[in-house]
C-alpha cells in the first residue's frame, strides 16, 4: 500500500483490515512524506506489529507499490488496496478463490473493485511496478495482459470510498497535470491527448487543458519514459485519453481480461465496476 496524506481516512480503512489478517500477514505501508500526523497514526495503530510502515519522502505511488512490494516475502500479494477505502471482510476468501484460478487456469493478475490480486512470481515477471505517479496500475494490467494472464471478476471489496482529495482544486489541478504528463510518458503522443479533449471536452475548458498538457509535455521530456502504450493506444476520436478509465482500455481493447464467474462466496459483494477511483470507472 501506499499513502501519503490520508489522516482523514486511514484509521478507519487500517481498522477494517486488521481482522482480516492471518498470523503470517502483513500491511505494507510506503508512507511518501506525509506531513499531517497520519504516519504517527499509523504507528500508533501498529500495537500487534501487522504494519510494516516505511517512509520513502518523495516517491511516487509506483515507486511505492514496488517497494512494498518487495518488503514483503509473501507468496500471493493483494495490491493497490488505498488506505482512502474501508473493505469488507472479504480478502482471504480472495486469495483463496485466486488459489483456485491459478490452480485451475494458471497464473495471473486478478481484478475485482477495489484492488487485485496476484502471486509474486507472476508480478516478477512483468517488471512490477513503474515510477509512475498516475496510471501506475494500468500500466501492470497492460503489461500483464501481454506477458501473462489478466483475470477480471465483478465483486467489490469495497465497503465505501472517500476520495476526499478531490474537494481541493489544487489536488485536481495537480492531479489532471500528472495524468497528462504520466499518459506521455507510457507513449500516448501529446497531439493525441490535445485531440482528445478537445473532441471529448467543452470548448470552455480547452485553455486549461492546453495549459497543463504543454507543461506535462516539457516535463515529460526529462523524466524516464516507458512507452506501455506507444505502439498500441486507444483512439482520441473515441475515448477521453487523459484519465485512461478502465472502460476506455476494455473498449479499446488494450486490454482482454478473461471474465470469471462470480463463486456462491461471493454473491453478496458483485459489482459492475472493478476500479477504484471515481476517476477511473468509467
Amino acid at each position: 500500500m501506499t499513502h501519503y496524506e490520508q489522516r482523514k481516512t486511514l484509521r478507519d480503512s487500517i481498522e477494517s483490515l486488521l481482522p482480516q489478517l492471518s498470523d503470517d500477514d502483513v500491511i505494507h505501508v510506503v508512507d511518501a512524506g506525509s506531513t499531517d500526523g497520519s504516519f504517527h497514526i499509523l504507528e500508533e495503530l501498529d500495537y500487534d506489529g501487522k504494519i510494516d510502515l516505511l517512509y520513502r519522502d518523495g516517491v511516487s505511488r509506483g515507486q511505492g507499490r514496488q517497494i512494498a512490494f518487495e518488503e514483503s516475502n509473501a507468496d500471493i500479494v493483494v495490491a493497490h488496496a488505498d488506505l482512502d477505502t474501508i473493505f469488507y471482510p472479504v480478502l482471504e476468501q480472495l486469495r483463496e478463490a485466486y488459489r483456485r484460478i491459478r490452480s485451475e487456469r494458471g497464473a495471473g493478475v486478478l481484478l475485482v473493485h477495489g484492488c487485485f490480486v496476484s502471486d509474486r512470481s507472476t508480478i516478477n515477471s512483468i517488471g512490477g511496478w513503474n515510477d509512475l505517479q498516475v496510471h501506475e496500475d494500468k500500466d501492470l494490467w497492460i503489461r500483464a495482459d501481454d506477458n501473462a494472464t489478466l483475470y477480471q471478476m465483478p465483486v467489490s471489496v469495497v465497503q465505501h470510498h472517500d476520495n476526499f482529495e478531490w474537494e481541493s482544486p489544487m489536488y485536481r489541478f495537480k492531479r489532471l497535470y500528472q495524468n497528462y504528463r504520466d499518459a506521455i510518458r507510457l507513449g500516448i503522443p501529446s497531439a493525441a491527448l490535445g485531440a482528445s479533449y478537445r473532441r471529448h471536452q467543452s470548448v470552455s475548458s480547452w485553455p486549461p487543458n492546453a495549459v497543463l498538457l504543454s507543461i506535462a509535455a516539457r516535463r515529460g521530456k526529462n523524466m524516464r519514459s516507458y512507452d506501455t502504450l506507444r505502439e498500441e493506444y486507444p483512439d482520441p476520436a473515441k475515448f477521453h485519453l487523459r484519465e485512461l478509465t478502465f472502460r476506455t482500455l476494455i473498449e479499446s481493447q488494450v486490454i482482454e481480461p478473461e471474465i470469471l464467474q462470480i463463486p456462491s462466496e461471493f454473491s453478496q459483494y458483485q459489482s459492475k465496476r472493478v476500479y477504484p477511483g471515481k476517476t477511473s470507472y468509467y
